[in-house]
Parts: C-alpha cells; sequence; structure tokens
C-alpha cells in the first residue's frame, strides 16, 4: 500500500508504504529499487501525504516519529534534534513587533537596526526529536548581556527587557542527552540605536546652542554699559 510518493530528481522517486520506504531509480541504462525497513528499534508507522522535499532532505512523517532523509546521502535517521527559532518580537512604544517584518531577520550573519525605544525581545523557540522528545532540554544566551549560556531547562522562550543601546547577538540550541551533543545553533543578531540625546552630536550641538546665548548675553550686556 503507498502512502506518498516525491520526486528526488528528474529520474527518481521516493515512496512511503505500509512496508517502508522504496527509492525508484529508472534511466535509459538503468533502473532499481531499494528497500528499507527497520529506521528505528520502535520502527516507524508512516502516514498518507506525509512527504515534504527541503533542499536536500526529504521529511517523512509518521505515527511514532520523524524521518529525515537527506537523498544526496545513504538513507538515516537524524540523531540530532531539529531546532528552529520560531518566532520573535522586540518591544516598541508599549506594543510588539515580529521581527519577521524585517528582511534580514532570519540571517545570523547580518545584523538587524533597531530604534533606541526597541529595547524589549521576546523569543520562542522549538526542538523536535519524536523518539526522545520528552527529554530535550535548551539553552540560550544572549551576548553583549548574559555572560554565558544559561542552564539547561525544558524553557523554550526567552524574554529581555530595557536592553541598553549596543550590539547584541541572541543564540538558542536544545540537545537530548544532557548537553553531550547539541542540536545546530540558531542565532539573532540585532543592534539598538543610541538615543540622539546621548549621542557626541547632541552635546556638541548643546555646547555650540550656549557659547551662543553666552555670546549674546554678553553683547547685551556691553550694549548697555
Amino acid at each position: 500500500l503507498v502512502y506518498s510518493i516525491i520526486w528526488l530528481n528528474n529520474s527518481t522517486l521516493l515512496a512511503s508504504t505500509n512496508l517502508g520506504l522504496d527509492i525508484i531509480s529508472f534511466t535509459p541504462k538503468d533502473h532499481y529499487v531499494k528497500h528499507f525497513t527497520n529506521f528505528t528499534d520502535k520502527g516507524l508507522n508512516f502516514n498518507p501525504n506525509s512527504l515534504c522535499k527541503l533542499d536536500d532532505i526529504v521529511w517523512v512523517g509518521a505515527n511514532n516519529g520523524l524521518l529525515a532523509y537527506n537523498h544526496t546521502k545513504n538513507l538515516k535517521v537524524t540523531t540530532s534534534p531539529y531546532f528552529n527559532i520560531v518566532d520573535a518580537k522586540v518591544s516598541s512604544k508599549q506594543k510588539w513587533i515580529d521581527l519577521s517584518t524585517f528582511s534580514n531577520w532570519a540571517d545570523s550573519s547580518s545584523s538587524i537596526s533597531l530604534e533606541s525605544f526597541q529595547n524589549g525581545l521576546t523569543v520562542h523557540f522549538h526542538g523536535i526529536k519524536f523518539s526522545n522528545q520528552q527529554n530535550i532540554r535548551y539553552q540560550y544566551y544572549l551576548e553583549g548581556f548574559e555572560e554565558g549560556w544559561s542552564e539547561l531547562s525544558t524553557n523554550n522562550s526567552a524574554m529581555y527587557n530595557n536592553l541598553y543601546p549596543g550590539d547584541y547577538k541572541f543564540r538558542a540550541r536544545c540537545t537530548t542527552d544532557g548537553g553531550i551533543s547539541f542540536s545546530e545553533e540558531k542565532a539573532i543578531r540585532f543592534n539598538i540605536a543610541t538615543p540622539f540625546y546621548k549621542t557626541s552630536f547632541f552635546f556638541v550641538l548643546i555646547l555650540c546652542l550656549l557659547s551662543a546665548i553666552a555670546a549674546i548675553y554678553y553683547g547685551v550686556f556691553e550694549l548697555s554699559l
């Protein structure tokens, strides 16, 4: 019984069935079928219409697990949890703005520029490993504000308020083995601008203004003598 079929490339299909996974390849010169059954010690019962291809990875949904298959390599079950930041917002004048409105928010190599009043951050993240989901623990670390990683916990969110102007990098990850190995780390870089009244330009402007007032006052005083 075939549940789902997806193209891996122009000559290769992946099919999930009630008996496992089949990789079917056919070219003008050759064709073959590879059958796979044992993926975990508990096995996997695949669901209908549950194949999704993202770049080189095919995700296969099942009743008791999730299989990640890199079709450019040999079939295997991922050992590290899948991890991602699912939501991030910054506070802005008593309201929250979704960071997804910034074009580069998901690019950890670039920095998001925030105004001085956008100085609060809340982040939600999540890890998935169906064969060991109950043991997932999270860590996070805001560079520029904290000294190091938080303790491992089941808490999958972080919140910061009243951050000072400067450069920051929020980092997060998860583990299922107590910190022996970790998932791929996800990060968000951002910069909070210095308020105008705290900039060097503002102080120079005030100094010039005071000097001008003093000069005018001195001139008026001289004329009155």
